[in-house]
């Protein structure tokens, strides 16, 4: 593989509680009045432990984000929001990019954080899949769960620093209803974007049969120019989804509840907003201009695709619940490499000859990267219906994921001609787990109980690999060959968690839990082992939550500390063909806080704040050599106390809304600010002569501002944004891995946006 830059029933949460406020920075109604002026906030119930339960009972920091706050401010991905939710580290669109309590090497392996979809996985668990998030638009989600901390012992393998969990709408069989909304968006200095979405809830049968059918279309605003030869342009890059859900809900008797559901997206992508960066040292100016890219064309498209059967047995004092999903997701993408692959045209420093050497000028180099996996998972689970002296969950889950990457490494001339094709790899990865897990919760008293769980998984890989290389290339990629590579391991995770319950509205827990991700297999890369083994995390963690001054304060508040063990680890070869290693080990400790005040009413002041020190406990060892070429594998440069890549030590956000009940309107202005502090990019590489080491490059702090407005009545909603005031150029990510012999490139935040969206309930 190339190493390149580039359940439960129906809960009902209203979509205004204001659980989501000081994280979101979002206008919202409180809930009951204790008096004439102060405002309480109402309650919100999650399903993070597979079981409904309020939030503030839930023995996990976990962060409810309500789905229709998104809508309302267009804040359509994990990008736009990202900054708002503690713990949460966004450095990229793949599932490998994104990290929660700075558990992270940066990319370049299997996730560290899980992705569900009303308790399904979803995607590909291991790095040959290419695992990216799936960014679902938040039409017919009713909330967005993330839960921070491993979460092994229910959630399974791949889960080392938390989950993020998609829980969608179900059907309502007792009234029909239905709601459209069209948005309209810009950005400054770019184009305008647009949104339609509509959704229609339709009883088939009175409290026994209903459908909800959704679907929606957008397209982004572009805002980046493009001066490359044969492919200039002005707001280039385009940005189209289209999707939609189907449900089905059947109660069949007052016991047994049938949910059948699918849900598909279709995202196509031209260029891209990654901007090369001023030579190193760098100095954050963009080379080519504010916005400005210099490559040939890039083309890229992601579909997804789920389906689901729930089916649920109401025994009375428990209930058994039986998940089956299949879901597919498909990647493809064209671009321009040239910087990443220098040695294809040019003669480097202590480097064989060139590939193509000679060729014309304005040659460039292009990867065609695909990649695919269908997933199939069952689980059956056993619960206890709560508020017993012991309540239990038992259940057996099992996944197989078949997953095929193919890539093309082609030498293009400036008209668009094959010069050549250096390289393809065909990459073809099964991947079949098993596992029983439980969990018990002893009531000692009516504030004090225990909580103890445990999983055993275990899992069977098989990669293949096929590689066809141009005889000029085989000194930099490899011979052809063809190779299968088995591999397997097993994992026991628990969890411990003593809780006590000051009162109804306050309790403190504590948190002793663990996580494992899957080893797997490599390429049959000379001088590197053909397997690598699974990755641990153990986290302490102490909590508080509850309500204060009558319920007008709302607190969540978590100590924590993960220790890190056997850390996987992207390297590469000298022609960058990247394998998988075992080496060293990390700490990350750390405070969250989450604050929310309702001071008068109509009035919601929300704090959040991360402060975390993510960092390397042990050095990163030592590459090993190629004996086909007697260069040393490019490994990682990182030193016991190093800082692990794009974890800010500290991270916050502060909203403050305010909303009038004017003549049967409701009136509302808001505005947030977000904080990121200085982060450390990607580890830089070893193993290159020490001409081409590059020094680690450290991100700079930045700040970002919005503002938002809006009317609505029972059935319209009028909303009005800026988001990005001051049109900050704040950095998601700059990589400089490969060293001197790369361009450093970098991904900008949203410039700054302005946007309406108006909607009809009915």
């Amino acid at each position: 593989m190339l190493a390149f830059n580039n359940s439960l029933g129906s809960v009902q949460v209203n979509s205004r509680l204001a659980w989501s406020i000081p994280l979101l920075g979002l206008a919202g109604v409180a809930g009951a009045q204790s008096d004439s002026s102060v405002a309480v906030v109402e309650e919100i119930v999650v399903t993070a432990q597979k079981r409904a339960e309020r939030v503030l009972d839930v023995p996990v920091a976990v962060t409810a984000v309500d789905a229709s706050s998104l809508r309302d401010q267009n804040l359509v991905s994990l990008r736009d929001y990202s900054t708002r939710i503690p713990g949460l580290q966004y450095a990229g669109g793949s599932l490998r990019e994104l990290s929660l309590r700075g558990i992270t090497t940066g990319g370049g392996t299997s996730p560290t954080l899980a992705v569900t979809i009303d308790d399904t996985p979803f995607g590909s668990t291991t790095f040959l899949g290419q695992p990216r998030f799936p960014d679902f638009d938040p039409s017919d989600m009713q909330r967005i769960e993330v839960l921070r901390g491993p979460q092994g012992t229910l959630y399974g393998a791949a889960s080392l620093g938390g989950l993020i969990k998609f829980v969608t709408v179900d059907p309502n069989p007792d009234e029909f209803s239905g709601r459209l909304e069209v948005g309209a968006n810009a950005v400054s200095g770019g184009t305008e974007g647009y949104s339609v979405r509509g959704a229609a809830n339709i009883p088939l049968m009175t409290d026994k049969m209903a459908v909800r059918v959704s679907a929606y279309t957008r397209q982004d605003p572009e805002y980046v120019d493009n001066i490359f030869a044969t492919n200039s342009g002005k707001d280039v890059n385009e940005v189209d989804v289209k999707g939609g859900r189907a449900a089905f809900l059947w109660n069949v008797t007052d016991a047994i509840t049938v949910n059948l559901s699918a849900l598909t997206q279709r995202t196509e992508t031209i260029d891209g907003a990654i901007i090369r960066l001023n030579p190193l040292p760098t100095d954050y100016r963009p080379l080519f201009g504010d916005m400005t890219r210099n490559t040939s064309s890039q083309v890229g498209e992601s579909n997804y695709d789920f389906y689901q059967a729930r089916i649920n047995f109401d025994l009375g004092s428990s209930d058994i619940t039986s998940i089956s999903s299949w879901n597919e997701s498909e990647f493809v993408d064209d671009s321009d490499v040239t910087t990443t692959f220098p040695f294809v045209f040019n003669q480097l420093p202590n480097f064989p000859p060139p590939v193509y050497g000679g060729s014309p000028a304005g040659s460039v180099v292009r990867l065609q990267n695909g990649s695919s996996t269908d997933k199939f998972t069952q689980e059956i689970r056993w619960a206890s219906s709560g508020e017993r002296k012991l309540d239990w969950i038992a259940g057996l889950f099992y996944t197989k994921e078949e997953s095929s990457t193919l890539q093309i490494v082609k030498a293009v001339n400036p008209s668009g001609g094959e010069i050549g094709t250096a390289a393809i790899f065909d990459i073809p990865t099964d991947f079949e787990e098993r596992a029983v897990f439980g969990d018990l919760t002893y009531h000692f008293t009516d504030k004090f109980d225990v909580q103890v769980g445990a999983r055993y998984s275990e899992n069977e890989q098989n990669n293949g690999a096929t590689s066809t290389v141009d005889p000029a290339a085989v000194v930099f990629f490899g011979d052809n060959e063809t190779s299968s590579t088995p591999s397997e391991d097993d994992k026991v995770t628990w969890l411990f968690t003593p809780r006590y319950r000051f009162s109804d509205d306050f309790m403190a827990f504590l948190r002793v839990a663990t996580g494992y991700r899957p080893g797997g297999a490599n390429n049959n890369t000379p001088g590197v082992n053909l397997t690598f083994g699974p990755d641990t995390v153990t986290n302490y963690e102490l909590g508080f939550k509850g309500y204060l001054l009558d319920r007008t304060v709302t607190f969540d508040a978590s100590v924590f500390q993960i220790d890190w063990q056997e850390i996987q680890l992207q390297a590469t070869d000298a022609g960058n063909l990247a394998f998988i290693t075992n080496g060293g080990e990390a700490r990350s400790r750390g405070l969250e806080l989450a604050l929310q005040i309702n001071p008068l009413q109509g009035m919601t002041i929300g704090l959040n704040g991360t402060y975390t020190e993510a960092e390397l406990s042990q050095d990163i060892p030592t590459p090993s050599i190629n004996p086909a070429t007697g260069l040393l594998n490019q490994g990682l440069n990182g030193r016991d106390g190093d800082r692990l890549p794009y974890v800010p030590k500290f991270a916050g956000n502060l909203s403050i809304d305010q909303s009038w009940e004017l003549g049967g309107y409701s009136v509302f202005v808001g505005a947030s600010l977000s904080h990121i502090g200085k982060r450390d990019a990607l580890f830089t590489s070893t193993g290159a002569p020490a001409a081409l080491q590059a020094q680690r490059i450290s991100l700079p702090s930045h700040e970002v501002i919005d503002l938002r407005a809006g009317l609505r009545t029972d059935v319209w909603h009028l909303n009005l944004y800026v988001r990005n005031v001051d049109d900050e150029r704040g950095f998601v990510n700059i990589d400089n891995r490969q060293g001197k012999t790369s361009a450093v490139s970098a991904q900008y935040i949203l410039p700054r946006t302005y946007g309406l969206s108006i909607a009809r309930d009915f």
